[in-house]
């Protein structure tokens, strides 16, 4: 006869209005009541004292004795409330109906699966077993298309080597739409704290499955048989039904002396086989290799258990392997398996004794995102069979940016400067976001961000690159000497009475009138280089003149002293105050300190201790007069927008506000004065 059935959950009864029980305890019998108190004995969960019970869950095996004959049988529990006083009250008995067959050995031959509604005998989808065996485990995927999201119940049988099917045994799922990811795990023991309220577990892994190594919290259980019951909740906030397990606590501190373990069948407890305990403390870890020789090809279970100070044993842990003959290749892949044989390969050795093994390295998905991720590795035999996967959680770095070198060359930008492009090459941002270029020293002074930047600098001056942003946690920077040569260089200051805007900055007149141009651009105005001996102009330079007021010119080769003259399509022409001396050295010039910059003294204070050139001639006969006003009121009439003179202001249209600008110059008779 067969001696055990497998997997029976019971749910205990209630005790009616007796719920306030600290303990219970149970017994089973079969067909005949043998008097209260004279059954079996069941172990069941203990509660925690203090702890309200009405019920008691057990998971396990339940010994059919060996006189019981083929056939049917009914197997009866009842459980008993410890009362304080030592009584036991019990309740009435729960009766299941079982069959027991005769035990044929390795007896089961096919099995198979249906929801909701049964087929037909023979009908339903069939599950491949290991063969020939009288009891089976099975792991692996059911699936549920056509089913419509919700509550369904699961329904499974074998058949034995005799043509007989088992009675089915049913199991509640429920399905959800697919693609509708775990996006929560929680867990609590004994009882349940409400859906959401229990602790949260961090999850990795698949979309729609979740995995969790790791420790789960046991501060405050007592020592004892505990139930954990785990739950995960989808991307659309819906909970599943619980899974439990049962697990039993040791006292705190008592430290594992020994562990064993053992396949299929329990040998009995201390007689698996021994794996070393490296120290005394009350969790262990063991890395190594297990033995499987004399294990035929299949699928097995392997168990383990460990053994405290006390010389108490604990439940074991089971997981399901796969013995195959000699694996020869193998493959890997990370967080979502993308099917048998789709993997990335690598290859195995021989390590003698039919055994193979890999000793290099497995390469990343360039496309993993750094954070937590799971590896997964499985292994094919010379049989074209695959194992299971083994998981390890592992964890992806940033792909932090890469800086090959700067290519620099000189030149003027679009805007017509002259200064000096650098430009990365050989270079990734990878899972940065912006490659950012300081000056001063790494990470001070912010001058652009991009793949290039062009500078303006005075003199040799080092620049530094690095990437950025994203999750970028190296922040290596690369330094860039540029040298840059000064000489007969003239950094200029001016601004334009009618442009001015307050605050040292002026109009962006190019852009109000519609130009092209490169922001914080005012104008543009051309620079006289005069031999102050000769009175020749040696050179003209044009140049962009920015709202701060600020422009470049370069004169080399000229060295010496030399007059400067500003000239500007609506400006009075102003000069330098004095000759200045362009040496090998970056030369600068401000005329907006003070009047007596500008020769004669020839400037008007636009807001205190802030001077520039008078606006208002237009035609460029160095007087602002009537004439001037001419070539303005017409255009008034007829309030043109854009590039004109006449736009005093610079604000893009041609009305009253100029006028406004150009009149008290006219009554002033505003005229320019030069050296010769």
């Amino acid at each position: 006869m067969k001696h055990k059935l497998l997997g029976l959950l019971v749910c205990l009864v209630v005790f009616g209005n007796h719920i306030h029980a600290q303990n219970f305890i149970a017994e089973y019998f079969f067909d005949q009541d043998p008097g209260i108190g004279n059954a079996t004995n069941l172990a069941v969960i203990a509660s925690v004292n203090g702890t309200l019970y009405d019920s008691a869950d057990y998971s396990g095996n339940i010994i059919i004795p060996a006189n019981l004959e083929h056939g049917k049988h009914n197997l009866c529990i009842r459980v008993g409330e410890v009362q304080l006083n030592g009584d036991v009250v019990w309740s009435h008995y729960q009766t299941r109906t079982l069959f027991v067959r005769q035990n044929l050995g390795a007896s089961i031959v096919l099995a198979e699966y249906f929801f909701d509604q049964d087929p037909g005998v023979g009908n339903g989808t069939p599950i491949t077993m290991n063969p020939m065996i009288d009891s089976s485990d099975w792991t692996g995927n059911i699936a549920t298309t056509g089913l419509s999201d919700g509550i369904h119940y699961l329904t499974i049988r074998t058949q034995d080597i005799s043509g007989k099917w088992s009675l089915y045994a049913t199991r509640k799922i429920r399905v959800t739409s697919s693609g509708n990811g775990i996006v929560g795990l929680e867990y609590f023991y004994d009882q349940d704290p409400g859906i959401g309220n229990g602790t949260a577990i961090p999850i990795f892994g698949n979309l729609t499955t979740g995995e969790f190594t790791g420790t789960m919290n046991t501060t405050g259980l007592n020592a004892g048989k505990h139930l954990l019951y785990v739950r995960a909740k989808n991307a659309e906030g819906s909970w599943s039904m619980y899974e439990q397990r049962k697990i039993t606590l040791l006292e705190n501190g008592i430290a594992i002396t020994d562990a064993e373990y053992f396949f299929d069948q329990d040998p009995g407890v201390g007689n698996g086989q021994a794996l070393p305990i490296t120290a005394l403390s009350d969790s262990a870890t063991y890395v190594g290799g297990i033995n499987t020789t004399g294990l035929s090809e299949g699928k097995h279970r392997l168990s383990i258990r460990v053994k405290n100070i006390n010389g108490a044993w604990s439940i074991y842990e089971s997981r399901k392997i796969d013995i195959l003959n000699t694996a020869i290749t193998g493959e890997y892949f990370f967080d979502t398996d993308p099917g048998i044989g789709n993997g990335t390969t690598f290859s195995l050795t021989s390590a003698g004794l039919n055994e193979t093994e890999f000793s290099s390295s497995l390469l990343s998905d360039a496309n993993l995102l750094h954070g937590q991720h799971w590896l997964y590795v499985r292994t094919k035999s010379s049989k074209g069979d695959w194992g299971h996967y083994d998981s390890l959680g592992v964890y992806i770095d940033c792909n932090n940016p890469v800086i090959g070198q700067v290519v620099q060359s000189q030149g003027l930008n679009l805007c017509g400067e002259e200064g000096m492009l650098l430009t990365l090459v050989n270079s990734n941002l990878n899972e940065g976001t912006q490659w950012s270029w300081y000056s001063g020293s790494c990470g001070t002074t912010l001058e652009a961000t991009g793949n290039s930047v062009f500078v303006t600098p005075n003199d040799t001056t080092t620049y530094y690159v690095r990437g950025e942003g994203g999750c970028t946690n190296i922040f290596t920077c690369l330094a860039v000497p540029v040298n840059y040569n000064p000489a007969s260089h003239l950094d200029l200051k001016l601004f334009i009475e009618g442009y001015y805007a307050g605050s040292n900055s002026m109009q962006p007149v190019l852009s109000n009138e519609g130009q092209p141009t490169c922001a914080g651009i005012t104008d543009t105005v051309e620079i006289d280089l005069v031999d102050p001996i000769t009175q020749n102009v040696l050179h003209t330079e044009k140049s962009l003149l920015h709202q701060n007021g600020k422009l470049r010119c370069n004169f080399f080769p000229y060295t010496g002293e030399y007059y400067i003259g500003v000239r500007h399509r609506n400006a009075l022409e102003t000069w330098s105050a004095i000759p200045i001396t362009l040496t090998n050295e970056m030369v600068s010039y401000d005329f907006t300190t003070a009047a007596s910059k500008a020769f004669g003294g020839n400037m008007k204070e636009v807001e205190p201790n802030v001077w520039a050139f008078y606006s208002g001639d237009l035609n460029q006969d160095d007087v602002i007069d009537v004439f001037d006003y001419l070539i303005l009121d017409p255009h008034i009439v007829l309030g043109v927008n854009g590039y004109y003179v006449s736009d005093i202001n610079g604000d893009g249209s041609v009305d009253v506000f100029d006028y406004l600008v150009l009149s008290p110059n006219i009554q002033e008779g505003i005229g320019a004065f030069l050296p010769f």
